[in-house]
């Protein structure tokens, strides 16, 4: 009675590729050589055999093909050609010839052998939002494989696509493009890892691990970054710049009125500026120039935030409370006030000084009620400061003199 078992998996590597099989052998059996094809191979000679302790046949004086002390074949240089049904030449203890049939299958791991993960492997550390996308690839690989994610579905869900391109050399790419949700983690921090599904598993067993770091993502409103309500003083004409850096390429912002709720209060004129960085993100930047319509208005609140498509995965907005504040001129440097009352001598010096004003504004005095120049004479100077393409405007009286 024969004893049947398994006696080898041997797997030979040169680069990336393997030929593996399975030896199904009997106790006490000798391996005698290795022969091509299956079926009647009985008037076959073997392409590699061994005789005592030496090696001989084609194959051997090739250097293609080995054989191990125990009758395994070698292959020195894995190709494609060597997927490939051989039979091997076994006699048993009572003498004769037995013949059994090998099917080789050559197998070719990914260069890197990790699974690709947003362009990274092994370990991979992503910032990111409660919802984004995840993609994890394997190139020339082979046989074709797929790829899965492994994770608690307590604490996310994962919408996956899954697509095999063949690379017409015997190799495959395999790709899984992920949209996810994260559903509850009190310690802001996913893992989940990204390998070879199934049975192919055993082959490929190298996976990437893939650690989500939450953080609420949400616009900057004027580079005021991590400030979700912001409060700024602005004049009735300005301009606004809410942005968004490494998002998803389908982003849009918008900046929409809160209070008031009329449109003919507040005009507001806004472009998106996009720049695409090297890692599938973009950075967002939306411009905004606002003019206040009513003089009556004197604060109003609008919000930044995602538009379209992918406002489900940047939910998060920031709130912009906007003060106006008057620009009048002012007089030695006695700010906020709009009537002023001085203590002068008969000649005396004045200026009269606006800030953050167009170019082309100019200022002067005017006498009110009117006044003969007999009873009292100006004399001017006017500066301007450049600031930013605004100015500072100042009319300097050097002379002040009544008669």
């Amino acid at each position: 009675m024969y004893l049947c078992r398994w006696l080898l998996s041997g797997k030979y590597l040169f680069g990336s590729w393997k030929a593996s099989y399975n030896i199904l052998s009997f106790e006490n059996f000798d391996i005698i050589g290795w022969i091509n094809g299956v079926g009647d191979v009985t008037n076959t000679s073997p392409f590699i055999y061994m005789e005592g302790s030496q090696i001989y046949g084609r194959g051997y004086e090739s250097g293609d093909y080995d054989m191990h002390p125990n009758g395994s074949l070698i292959i020195n240089e894995v190709k494609l050609k060597n997927e490939f049904n051989y039979t091997v030449l076994l006699v048993p203890p009572g003498g004769g010839n037995e013949y059994l049939n090998v099917p080789v299958k050559v197998y070719v791991s990914s260069d890197p052998g990790y699974p690709v993960v947003n362009g990274r492997t092994n370990q991979v550390v992503i910032h990111a939002n409660t919802r984004g996308f995840m993609n994890c690839f394997l190139t020339g690989i082979r046989p074709r494989v797929h790829l899965e994610w492994v994770a608690s579905p307590n604490e996310i869900s994962l919408d996956s696509e899954h697509k095999v391109t063949d690379n017409n050399d015997g190799t495959y790419n395999t790709y899984l493009s992920s949209s996810y949700k994260v559903i509850n983690s009190p310690t802001c921090r996913v893992s989940l890892i990204c390998r070879v599904a199934g049975q192919m598993a055993d082959l490929f067993p190298s996976v990437t691990t893939v650690y989500l770091l939450l953080e609420q993502r949400f616009p900057t409103v004027n580079g005021l970054a991590d400030q979700q309500h912001v409060v700024l003083h602005v004049k009735r004409e300005g301009e606004l710049t809410c942005s968004m850096d490494k998002v998803s390429q389908d982003v849009s912002l918008e900046l929409v009125t809160i209070f008031p709720d009329s449109s003919d209060e507040i005009l507001l004129d806004s472009k998106n500026h996009i720049r695409v960085n090297g890692d599938d993100t973009v950075n967002i930047t939306l411009t905004s120039r606002f003019r206040v319509l009513r003089r009556s208005i004197r604060n109003f609140i609008l919000k930044c935030r995602v538009t379209g498509q992918a406002e489900d995965k940047y939910p998060e907005d920031t709130t912009v409370e906007l003060l106006v504040t008057e620009n009048f001129p002012v007089v030695n440097e006695l700010v906020n006030q709009q009537h002023v009352v001085l203590e002068v001598s008969r000649e005396d010096k004045l200026t009269c000084t606006m800030n953050r004003v167009s170019q082309t504004m100019v200022l002067e005095w005017v006498l009110t009620p009117p006044v003969s120049p007999d009873e009292i004479s100006i004399e001017n100077e006017l500066s301007k400061t450049d600031n930013r393409m605004m100015g500072l405007l100042t009319l300097h009286s050097a002379q002040a003199s009544v008669s």
